[in-house]
């Protein structure tokens, strides 16, 4: 088996389910971030530079647009 870099995954969501299946389905190969909003997300963004982000739109507060213009 080649050797593999993990890669790390924010999911920014306000669906604990969506969340939970992510991370049970990414987490093997990968560090998951799962956080429950768009303000969370800009919180670990000062500690952890992922490799990609997977962003709900519609979360309360901020949504997936408003954070996307902000990124």
């Amino acid at each position: 088996m080649q050797d593999y870099k993990r890669q790390k995954i924010m999911l920014v969501g306000d669906n604990i389910a969506t969340l939970t299946m992510g991370k049970s389905i990414l987490g093997e190969y990968n560090d998951i971030y799962s956080l429950p909003s768009a303000n969370k997300m800009f919180e670990y963004l000062k500690l952890v530079t992922p490799d990609i982000i997977l962003l709900d739109i519609e979360m309360p507060g901020m949504n997936g647009y408003e954070a996307i213009t902000i990124l």
